[in-house]
């Protein structure tokens, strides 16, 4: 297992200043190069793997109950002052039917989602450089205000 700074995305408190997110990202290896990635704009509080662990733990997270994510990362793994995402963003390895049973839970419905567009999406299994990844979903973010508004940007699914 790695030490507390890997899995709280390389921050030994595991808390941050940044705007909260969560991930749904299938693959762990991609999944922590997204959290160091997205530092220190962005801190993805929770991570989740697969479809059954997002529908468990991420309507607990908004619902303030602070689930320890299964995946054992993100800033509130056994962390303290835990926070809630103002957003998520799916990776492309969930499919479109995993997203919309994600998607449709009264608990996440309100919650801003971004998800890569099926049509525009590289062919094959070999997703885009993390480099990549991490810039599109960042300029989303912003354009769409996450986090820098007192209001809360309309709740429904964007194309990354």
């Amino acid at each position: 297992m790695g030490s507390n700074s890997e899995i709280n995305g390389g921050r030994e408190n595991g808390s941050t200043s940044g705007i909260p997110i969560a991930l749904c990202g299938k693959q762990p290896s991609m999944a922590a190069a997204f959290v160091e990635g997205m530092a220190p704009e962005y801190d993805v509080v929770h991570v989740c793997h697969n479809a059954p662990i997002a529908l468990s733990e991420l309507p607990a997270l908004f619902n303030g109950e602070f689930p320890c994510p299964a995946s054992g990362k993100g800033s509130n793994f056994n962390n303290a002052d835990p926070r809630v995402p103002k957003a998520i963003f799916v990776g492309g390895g969930f499919t479109q039917y995993e997203l919309n049973q994600i998607r449709k839970n009264e608990d996440i419905c309100s919650v801003p989602m971004i998800f890569p567009d099926p049509q525009t999406r590289p062919t094959g299994n070999v997703p885009p450089p993390m480099d990549r990844i991490v810039a599109r979903v960042k300029a989303r973010l912003g354009e769409l205000r996450i986090g820098k508004d007192d209001t809360d940007t309309l709740a429904k699914l964007y194309d990354l």
